[in-house]
């Protein structure tokens, strides 16, 4: 998504088979990788020197300005801010709502997906939403 590639799935891991089978459980994505999406990640590579910084900034922005709003409703947290990755936790558990009833409500009445924390930890996922930092500013705009 940072380098225009809506729609494209692209990302990998490379390492020696012993240390990669411990963390393989974890994966939340087994989609492959096609020929287009491949392509196209050569092509995002060779140019990032011209764009990785302008979306650093981006996605910098949007994370704050995520934060700062979740963090002004009552019971809603951000347990680890900043993230080093693209998305970040938001600990709803404190406003009795269940992850489900707000990726609902926020995908249906405005637009917005957020990930309910059961799809990623069965022990946890009650507690949070997933949120995503990487988008384009007007996609946070409709968030905040």
């Amino acid at each position: 998504r940072t380098a225009a590639s809506r729609g494209l799935r692209w990302g990998g891991l490379l390492a020696r088979p012993e240390l990669a089978r411990p963390i393989l459980r974890y994966n939340t994505n087994d989609l492959g990788v096609n020929v287009l999406a491949q392509v196209a990640t050569i092509a995002a590579l060779r140019t990032k020197k011209m764009w990785i910084e302008s979306i650093r900034a981006t996605t910098r922005e949007n994370a704050a300005r995520i934060r700062e709003v979740a963090e002004s409703v009552d019971g809603v947290r951000v347990p680890v801010f900043p993230s080093e990755a693209n998305m970040f936790v938001l600990d709803i558990h404190a406003t009795g709502l269940t992850p489900e009833a707000v990726q609902e409500d926020l995908l249906l009445r405005h637009g917005v997906f957020v990930r309910a924390g059961n799809y990623l930890s069965p022990k946890f996922g009650h507690r949070f939403v997933r949120v995503s930092f990487s988008n384009p500013p007007s996609d946070v705009d409709r968030f905040v």
